[in-house]
């Protein structure tokens, strides 16, 4: 019998409506229905079908891998194309091949060790599943002319994708000869421009670390560039100049060089998406991720349209993000340390509460070990996720290392998260971008959204919950300063400052602060209604207004033209118009560190097409943001001294932070630093700059920022401190310091006058070598002594923490000031000691 004459009018599914594809999939029974939030993805989706680029915005937990599947499928029988679904890792590709699976839908994973594709996939009769890896890589097998191009992408957790992108398309070099081939050519130039640095580099500094100026590399990228060509042509090639010499080749002398002790790394300004053909040439994209902290990234370094940036499909049901307490122990209380955040994990994990800890490197991770955590290496991830799902008895307190996506642990999997450390990324560029405000490409913005992909490890839906715990003062520091708080997410923003409230409520009860941080803990833990009320009345109900937020149309803009200048320098060598492009487009940027970013963009491209101007748009750049690159032939300009009173300074400085215990944390953690011989030269160099805004003053880098003058400089009308940082010095000061500080201070009469100025030194000890001859008067700012102010300083910012917000006022804070001798007059004598020569 033929069953189709059955049919009274029989019905082809038009595969462009993504719903009606839906329906006529042989589906599980776990995915009979689609959520309403899936259901208005795909509509809107479908409604939109003629676009090429395309932004979903939408929760963890909300089916957004469905939507993605659904998305490729369409394109794949629409056109009769290949689609490719690509993944942040392994452990995710396996789950959307999983996924697929239960819908009925073929897709069949392309793994890391395979030269060809399936030929299902090739055939367009399923979806090929890989890592952003697989294709964005110099030797890609999606590059090769055989190979067919994607009608359709789909990019899950995109800005991941550009995390992974840009470290593909750097090269890294560290103990090889490539490495001593840049290092041989920048040495010499390097040590004119930035002496003091080349000195940290030969002394294997730990925290020196240094971008090139773009018109020092471009001559150097000239001269290394065949040798460097000829080792990553030989047979014994390493795999770290091989795979991205394939991307930095060609425009080499266009590329950033950073350089620090343990290497150098070389990257395009941003990804060369157009060697990526089967990327650049994919008819159809889909940018999806449920954390979007900063659309206009995906405009910048993955080429996304800027319309379809500024105008996401983001499903009017999404519930949102699960519930999360979010709690930084050092917050609740400074003397809170990592080796007590552990063993309170370890106790709740003998009660039945499943822990992961993120950390940010295999050494922390050991830290964890030793208290009684599971480490899980590399090999480990996925049998480790899989028991704590399947609930196993073991393991039920699980570590980590640098995997911040593609562990999903939902429910009962993980009902406690810690993040321990700032997630800063592997590189060097990465750990420069991270420590400034002054990088391109929106750094800040990539390493907050690194710690939002961490917290939502452990809740996978809007029903899940769990406690994160942000550990580690450096972590929560970073967190609680106000120009960083308003870069995250509106929920996460909501948690955070629901967070500060329980701390405060915790601190005012006399407990231990280990106990506090407990008890805090189990109102989540064991379900507390209270808890539930308040959690749905200040984080979800805003939750729902935040996800209407409109995208910020300027810095989609500029990123958009940001894009547009480096294709048109660096893929069509049109120098001049592109930074004529930038040019225009700082006069519309907000902060100065932006006009800053453009005009030295610009100022590389003018150097790039021989323009004389390019050393003026330089000098400009440097006008806006001293740490940009100061031009040969610019006047070395110091810093004025502010008029700013001391508690005028004060005031700003502790209104830096949005949480009152974020100066004090912020003091406790420069005490490493301070503690002179431990660490390098320039993180005491760093902590004595804090320490001083801290107290009041307003403070300068001369030698950091001038390549001359002194390594601080702490200042207020009528006084200032010169200061010299000796801080390796061991048992006495020697001559050649006595030579620095009289140099410096020389330095500061011709660049100041003669204002009132004490000479410093800050070391261990006073004592100095005989006929060492220092200025008449040197203080010496003592390590023990720095501690103590410190100290000082805590109890006069809990005391000003203490006051209502509209009671912190200059007059206040001046009495204040006065109150606990921190006057300047009181910082020389109560804190400094006359140096002792022999």
């Amino acid at each position: 019998m033929d069953i189709k004459k059955l049919l009274r009018q029989p019905k082809v599914t038009d595969v462009t409506d993504l719903g009606a594809l839906f329906n006529r999939l042989d589906r599980k029974g776990s995915h009979i229905d689609l959520r309403p939030a899936q259901a208005d993805a795909l509509e809107k989706l479908t409604q939109r079908r003629e676009e090429r680029d395309l932004v979903l915005k939408i929760s963890t937990g909300s089916g957004k891998t469905t939507v993605g599947l659904l998305y490729l499928l369409s394109r794949m029988r629409a056109s009769g194309g290949g689609v490719v679904y690509l993944c942040p890792t392994v452990q995710l590709v396996g789950q959307v091949c999983e996924e697929a699976r239960k819908l009925g839908i073929d897709a069949i994973p392309y793994n890391a060790n395979e030269s060809t594709c399936d030929p299902k996939c090739t055939a367009a009769k399923a979806i090929t599943v890989c890592t952003y890896d697989k294709l964005f890589n110099g030797r890609s097998t999606f590059n090769r002319s055989d190979m067919w191009l994607p009608t359709a992408i789909v990019l899950d957790d995109a800005h991941a994708g550009i995390e992974i992108a840009r470290q593909n398309f750097t090269m890294r070099l560290s103990g090889s000869d490539a490495e001593a081939v840049v290092w041989k050519a920048l040495k010499g130039p390097m040590a004119k421009y930035n002496p003091s640095g080349v000195a940290k580099l030969e002394a294997a500094d730990p925290q020196a670390i240094f971008e090139v100026p773009h018109w020092i590399w471009r001559n150097v990228a000239a001269e290394v560039l065949p040798k460097l060509a000829a080792l990553a042509s030989s047979d014994s090639a390493e795999k770290a100049l091989v795979f991205p010499w394939q991307f930095v080749q060609e425009g080499l002398e266009t590329c950033r060089c950073v350089i620090a002790a343990a290497g150098i790394e070389i990257a395009p300004l941003l990804p060369r998406l157009d060697l990526v053909s089967a990327y650049s040439r994919a008819r159809h994209r889909l940018f999806m991720s449920a954390t979007l902290v900063d659309d206009s990234s995906l405009v910048r370094e993955l080429g996304c349209a800027a319309q379809a940036a500024g105008d996401p499909v983001v499903p009017k049901n999404d519930r949102g993000v699960g519930e999360r307490m979010v709690i930084a122990p050092s917050l609740l209380h400074p003397t809170i340390q990592r080796v007590d955040v552990a063993a309170l994990c370890l106790k709740l994990s003998q009660q039945g509460h499943r822990v992961a800890v993120l950390t940010k490197s295999e050494s922390e991770a050991e830290e964890w070990k030793n208290i009684g955590a599971t480490v899980a290496t590399k090999g480990e991830v996925s049998e480790a996720i899989d028991a704590m799902k399947k609930g196993l008895p073991e393991p039920k307190f699980v570590v980590f290392p640098r995997r911040y996506d593609g562990v999903d642990l939902p429910d009962d999997a993980c009902r406690v998260l810690v993040i321990d450390g700032i997630p800063a990324g592997d590189g060097l560029i990465d750990k420069l971008d991270s420590g400034s405000r002054s990088t391109p490409g929106g750094a800040r913005s990539r390493l907050i959204y690194r710690i939002e992909q961490g917290m939502g490890r452990a809740t996978r839906s809007h029903a899940d919950y769990a406690v994160v715990l942000l550990s580690g003062q450096e972590l929560a520091n970073f967190v609680v300063r106000r120009d960083v708080l308003e870069l995250f997410n509106p929920d996460t923003i909501a948690q955070l400052k629901l967070a500060e409230s329980f701390e405060q409520g915790a601190r005012e009860e006399k407990i231990p602060p280990i106990e506090q941080l407990e008890t805090l803990m189990n109102y989540c833990l064991r379900r507390d209604e209270d808890w539930k009320l308040v959690y749905d009345q200040q984080v979800r109900q805003p939750q729902a207004e935040a996800m209407k937020r409109v995208p910020d149309e300027l810095q989609i803009k500029l990123a958009a033209i940001e894009r547009s200048a480096f294709d048109d320098a660096v893929v069509k060598r049109r120098f001049s118009g592109a930074a004529g492009q930038l040019r225009l487009a700082a006069n519309d940027a907000v902060t100065d560190i932006a006009k800053a970013t453009m005009l030295q963009t610009a100022a590389r491209y003018l150097m790039m097409a021989d323009d004389p101007e390019w050393g003026g748009v330089q000098a400009a750049a440097v006008d806006f943001d001293r740490s940009c690159f100061r031009p040969p032939e610019m006047p070395k300009r110091p810093r004025k001294t502010q008029d700013m009173t001391q508690a005028d300074s004060a005031i700003a400085w502790f209104r830096s932070f949005s949480n009152p215990n974020g100066a004090i944390l912020a003091l406790e953690e420069l005490k490493g630093a301070l503690a002179f011989g431990a660490g390098s030269s320039t993180a005491a160099e760093d902590a004595i700059e804090e320490l001083g805004q801290a107290v009041g003053f307003g403070t300068s880098r001369p030698e950091k920022d001038l390549n001359e003058g002194p390594d601080v400089l702490w200042f207020v009308p009528g006084l200032h401190l010169v200061i010299e940082v000796k801080s390796e010095n061991q048992k006495t000061l020697h001559k050649k310091d006595s030579g620095q500080l009289h140099t410096s201070l020389e330095w500061f009469e011709r660049t100041y006058g003669t204002t009132k100025v004490w000479p410093v030194i800050g070391a261990l000890m006073a004592e100095a070598d005989s006929g060492s001859q220092f200025p008449k008067g040197t203080r010496v700012l003592r390590s023990a002594e720095l501690l103590k102010l410190v100290e000082v300083l805590q109890a006069f910012y809990r005391k000003v923490g203490a006051l209502l917000p509209i009671e912190v006022t200059p007059k206040s804070l001046q009495l204040l000031q006065a109150e606990f001798h921190l006057l300047p007059e009181n910082i020389i004598s109560n804190y400094s000691v006359q140096i002792a020569e022999s």
